[in-house]
């Protein structure tokens, strides 16, 4: 029933940025900050299925890599396809920011952990983003590459017991994390309003594209939130599957050595 009411409240939140609800009855501008979030959603959406159900299942499969890349390509030149095509709104065009980070994560997420070098993504994103920056593409991408520079963090550092059951549970360390999110958020959506209108020097431009970035704050967040909060211990203590090193340890025999 969590796991129903949470993408239930996904999909009525996400209609009603769309249909410009929050503007009703929340300041104007807190209903616009929501609304150019709603990326947020559309990447929680499809990161909590794959965590929660896909990997699982690729996991049992003879070649689970490779029934991953397939998915994430699949999920991306789809949404792609059918946003370009269909003529609809920008309200619905860009949940394709959403897509693209997915595609990424979704195959990022799919090898068992421990997963050491999965942590060297997150520099090599930001190398490309400092060498590239001027670029039309890095500038218009900014949501997407910042969620693939989150995601290790988020689950190779931070909060290691999404995927990994065997990995300890560090309460205050997660917790820290999610606090730092908001925080983030918070601090460059209120320095960003001052340097906007006149942008120039390598502070400026960082604050900018930082806050441009917002979605990957919160999608990333709603991920811990829902595992780690919402479904909390019933998720977090619950008999390890088949993508989880911990599995190892419930199926070896009796007198087996780990």
């Amino acid at each position: 029933m969590r796991t129903v009411a949470f993408f239930v409240a996904v999909v009525v939140v996400a209609q009603m940025i769309d249909q410009h609800e929050f503007a009703r009855f929340l300041p104007e501008k807190l209903a616009t900050e929501i609304g150019h979030n709603r990326e947020a959603l559309g990447l929680a959406f499809i990161m909590v299925a794959v965590i929660q159900w896909f990997r699982p299942w690729a996991a049992r499969q003879h070649h689970p890599m490779m029934m991953a890349v397939l998915l994430a390509a699949a999920l991306y030149l789809f949404g792609w396809w059918m946003l370009h095509e269909s003529c609809w709104s920008s309200d619905y065009y860009t949940y394709s920011e959403s897509l693209f980070g997915a595609a990424f994560l979704t195959v990022y997420v799919q090898p068992r952990r421990p997963m050491r070098w999965g942590l060297l993504v997150t520099p090599a994103v930001l190398v490309m983003i400092v060498v590239l920056f001027k670029t039309g593409w890095v500038l218009d991408q900014s949501e997407d590459l910042v969620m693939i520079l989150l995601g290790p963090l988020a689950f190779d550092r931070f909060d290691r017991r999404i995927l990994d059951r065997s990995a300890p549970d560090d309460r205050r360390l997660r917790l820290a994390w999610v606090v730092s999110l908001v925080t983030a958020w918070l601090v460059l959506w209120r320095l960003a309003k001052v340097v906007r209108p006149d942008l120039h020097g390598p502070f400026d431009y960082t604050v900018d594209y930082g806050y441009r970035a917002a979605e990957a704050y919160w999608g990333i967040l709603l991920v811990h939130v829902y595992f780690s909060y919402w479904l909390g211990r019933s998720w977090l203590d619950r008999t390890p599957n088949a993508a989880d090193p911990a599995a190892d340890d419930v199926h070896r025999p009796l007198g087996v050595p780990a």
